[in-house]
């Protein structure tokens, strides 16, 4: 980001009209970046593209109140809809001509319809990672990764699957984790290692498909195909599949479940990186009925819907890291300082199985209107994301 110079009337350009916005690019997203930190370092509450001699339809705001968190806002192409009857007064001030104030009358309400640059089409196009120190910033749903780590395609114990995606990069605490557990997997009966699915993108952030999590570099997928074979070829692994260890009634584990898969759970499980593991709830039902010793373990193994052919491994966030944000509640909080083998987990096979309610048409607009990370810009995420973008 840099800052850029303020227009100060009488300049002609402050009278213009402007154009509207018609490629949505890494240059709008910088445009807008550098708005915001102009606006910040004025200081002021809100800036126009014209006010820094850029002649398009993109103004940035942020009305948050001393000594709270920055709130930005990024409007591009914006279009007043409706405007109130009522009125309010109010002293404004311009920062294309400071130091003065008066006191403006303006509707009291409007909706405004606007655009503006999905975050994940820019993440998306970042093939390399930043070239910043390793950092996982934000949550995990809602964040990056700085100075991200590839997992190599190959290792002696692990391959790397849909290669395409280019979702292979992490935290260097993730590639090691999956080192150590692939080599686990490799000494056991019929496993040669671990066949490993998405971790993050290049620079992490929200996905075009797929994924909520997955942002920071420290969550990974991997596959309960048994890696029988190590020697992949690229095209292979685009079109292999993993398998269900889920059975038809979705009630029990099938046949491909197998006591390999509960040792490498386990393993992973007992380490002290791993925060939480989300995988089928009748696999955790298997494990809670034959583990006969300490069954403190499995509070971290978390029951969700659509993990019966792989396991989603979440580590928690670095030690001595300051943006990385931990989740919450905590394992020990959602067991109650228990194990998770209750009757909360009977509940998956039971209740969540049984048919739904149509939706009300109330519960439909709802649902509708609920935003996820490929609604997300980059005034959702946070601030120092957008020098991740930036970096080289």
């Amino acid at each position: 980001m840099s800052l850029r110079t303020i227009l100060i009337h009488p300049d002609t350009r402050l009278r213009k009209k402007c154009e509207l916005v018609k490629n949505f690019d890494s240059k709008l997203e910088k445009l807008t970046q550098d708005m915001l930190e102009t606006m910040y370092d004025a200081p002021g509450i809100g800036l126009a593209a014209p006010q820094i001699g850029v002649m398009l339809q993109v103004f940035v705001l942020d009305c948050a109140i001393k000594d709270e968190e920055p709130n930005p806002f990024i409007l591009i192409n914006p279009s007043i809809l409706w405007h109130s009857e009522e009125t309010s007064v109010h002293s404004e001030g311009c920062l294309s001509i400071p130091e003065q104030y008066e006191e403006v009358t303006r509707p009291k309400s409007v909706k405004v319809s606007f655009q503006n640059v999905k975050a994940y089409e820019l993440f998306k196009k970042e093939k390399l990672p930043s070239n910043q120190k390793l950092n996982s910033i934000g949550s995990y749903s809602n964040g990056c990764l700085a100075g991200g780590i590839k997992l190599p395609e190959s290792g002696n114990t692990w391959q790397a699957m849909r290669l395409s995606r280019n979702r292979n990069w992490g935290h260097k605490n993730t590639l090691n984790f999956v080192r150590e557990l692939s080599q686990f997997a490799s000494s056991l009966d019929g496993w040669k290692g671990l066949y490993i699915g998405d971790i993050s993108q290049a620079r992490g952030g929200p996905f075009e498909t797929g994924h909520v999590s997955h942002q920071i570099g420290l969550d990974v997928d991997i596959w309960m195909l048994p890696a029988k074979t190590l020697d992949l070829s690229k095209n292979s692994r685009e079109n292999l599949s993993s398998v269900s260890i889920i059975s038809l009634d979705s009630k029990n584990v099938n046949t491909n479940w197998s006591i390999q898969h509960a040792k490498i759970l386990k393993k992973a499980a007992k380490n002290s990186l791993v925060d939480r593991i989300f995988v089928s709830a009748v696999a955790k039902i298997s494990m809670c009925e034959n583990e006969k010793g300490d069954k403190s373990w499995l509070k971290k193994i978390r029951p969700w819907y659509g993990h019966d052919s792989h396991f989603h491994v979440r580590l928690k966030c670095p030690e001595n890291s300051i943006d990385c944000i931990k989740q919450i509640p905590t394992v020990n909080e959602l067991s109650d300082d228990r194990y998770g083998c209750d009757e909360t987990l009977n509940w998956w096979v039971t209740e969540f199985l049984e048919p739904k309610k149509p939706l009300t048409k109330k519960e439909k607009e709802a649902l509708k209107s609920k935003r996820t990370p490929k609604d997300y810009t980059m005034a959702d995420l946070p601030l120092k994301c957008g020098a991740v973008i930036k970096s080289p």
